[in-house]
């Protein structure tokens, strides 16, 4: 399963969406009116805006998803009506729902589950209703989740506060632990940056960065990482680390780097374009885009302490 040999979208050959720079802006205009579309056919009438429909009664649908979906759909552009329509279904479907203000706090603590988001592809309604939610490097955000049979929702603050916040974090922590690790595969060779790939069904499989010490017990063997490890969550199906023991980390980095920026604008579910240093539970980011849109290297004093000492010892 290793990730590389997936076949890849194909990039745009003129001018790049300023929201979905992975479909050009005719593409991504086409994608807003066919979700249009699909949407009024389904009795919601809404208007796009540049990453969300938003509906005459407030409520906001995020695009992002859908553009990476249509963006990675096997029969090209004649096979977008159908991921739209499909999308738009399931996007109704799912709230049509439990109502998650109507469930008793030990159905909701049951179902809870820490997750990861891109803060920048969710809708700013949605966003203004998640003040409980704690911010990471990089743009992502720790929310809390509930796993529904059809859907995943995120908890509001309204929610929060019914359950109680200490309540459901610590239930969806628990929870998170217990989501099982389907695919693990080292990518390359021992000393020389190898990749070790963690991918799954679950919608919370990148996520579970939130809880990697376990992630280490059921892959790596062992939850002693002294130096800690170099980690990317490019989507919601998968997590890549390196353990940080040998100054190979660098090759690691730069490998991480592209692969992540990569997965994250040609795959559903973009979590993070970016590679994180993993270090007694807490990340530092190590990768950013500069002002002209091109990806970096960023490494602080921490890590760099961490680089001269792995040298030293050669």
């Amino acid at each position: 399963m290793a990730f590389w040999r997936r076949g890849q979208a194909e990039k745009p050959r003129s001018q790049p969406d300023p929201t979905f720079d992975f479909l050009t802006v005719e593409q991504a205009a086409r994608l807003r009116e066919l979700a249009r579309v699909a949407f009024a056919e389904a009795g919601v009438e809404t208007v796009p805006h540049a990453q969300h429909l938003e509906a005459v009664d407030g409520r906001q649908f995020g695009l992002w998803n859908l553009a990476a979906g249509c963006a990675q759909a096997p029969g090209g552009e004649p096979e977008w009506p159908l991921v739209v329509r499909e999308h738009v279904a399931t996007t109704l479907h799912g709230l049509d729902g439990p109502d998650i203000g109507q469930m008793p706090a030990e159905d909701v603590l049951a179902l809870a589950h820490l997750r990861l988001v891109d803060a920048a592809s969710m809708p700013p309604a949605l966003r203004g209703s998640l003040s409980y939610a704690r911010d990471l490097p990089g743009g992502l955000l720790e929310v809390v989740a509930v796993d529904l049979p059809d859907t995943v929702s995120m908890l509001t603050d309204e929610d929060v506060a019914r359950v109680g916040e200490a309540e459901v974090r610590e239930a969806g922590l628990r929870n998170l632990v217990d989501v099982p690790v389907e695919s693990y595969e080292v990518v390359g060779e021992p000393g020389a940056g190898a990749l070790h790939v963690v991918e799954g069904s679950s919608f919370f499989t990148a996520s579970k960065l939130l809880a990697f010490e376990s992630v280490l017990g059921q892959t790596w063997g062992s939850q002693e990482l002294p130096y800690g490890a170099v980690v990317a969550v490019p989507t919601r199906h998968m997590l890549v680390f390196h353990p940080v023991e040998a100054i190979d980390v660098l090759g690691a980095v730069q490998q991480l780097t592209g692969l992540a920026a990569s997965f994250f604008d040609e795959h559903p579910g973009g979590v993070s374009p970016f590679v994180y240093w993993w270090h007694q539970g807490e990340l530092t980011q190590l990768s950013a885009f500069d002002e002209e849109g091109s990806l970096r290297i960023e490494v602080g004093d921490g890590f760099t302490e961490v680089l001269n000492e792995l040298a030293a010892r050669g």
